[in-house]
């Protein structure tokens, strides 16, 4: 995976973005690697990824899934 197009991500980006909204949905472990890698590729992303799965968890709690799901 390419981490470099996530190099520049805020948080609105990552709550964004179809593959982390299949990661943060499907909560497998096929694609917690991934994630984990982007981790300790970028780990100044750690506390805006946190964020962003805080903002997700919200939105989903309030009924609100972006189209591409």
């Amino acid at each position: 995976m390419d981490f470099e197009k996530y190099r520049n991500f805020t948080v609105a980006d990552f709550a964004e973005d179809e593959q982390f909204w299949r990661w943060f949905m499907e909560q497998n472990d096929e694609c917690a690697p991934i994630w984990q890698e982007l981790i300790a590729a970028l780990p100044e992303k750690k506390e805006i990824i946190l964020e962003a799965r805080n903002k997700m968890e919200m939105l989903c709690q309030m009924g609100i899934f972006p189209d591409f799901l």
